[in-house]
């Protein structure tokens, strides 16, 4: 099956998101204030759960084991939010992509 782009918009501090696996995370960015990450996947692949840590700049808590994604700035810029791929899962909001 062709590989697309989906977006995920990731709500919460922890966010475990069921994506295609072998997904490719392209990017990260704010779309309309919330922060969002747009991978390239394969619909058709079954699904796996990884898991992004998103902090505010000054507010992380990291433990050296994720993998630094991306930032985003929401509101014009007066927040700078950090997005983080964990290892293994530690509990949190279950996304779905979304428009």
């Amino acid at each position: 099956m062709p590989e697309v782009v989906w977006k995920y918009v990731l709500r919460d501090v922890v966010n475990e998101i069921e994506l295609p696996s072998e997904a490719t995370v392209l990017t990260v960015a704010a779309q309309n204030n919330a922060v969002c990450l747009w991978a390239k996947v394969d619909p058709g692949a079954e699904k796996v759960t990884r898991t992004f840590r998103v902090t505010g700049t000054g507010h992380a808590e990291l433990t050296g084991t994720e993998t630094y994604l991306g930032s985003a700035l929401t509101h014009d810029g007066l927040f700078a939010f950090h997005v983080f791929e964990s290892e293994g899962g530690v509990g949190g909001v279950v996304a779905s992509p979304g428009p």
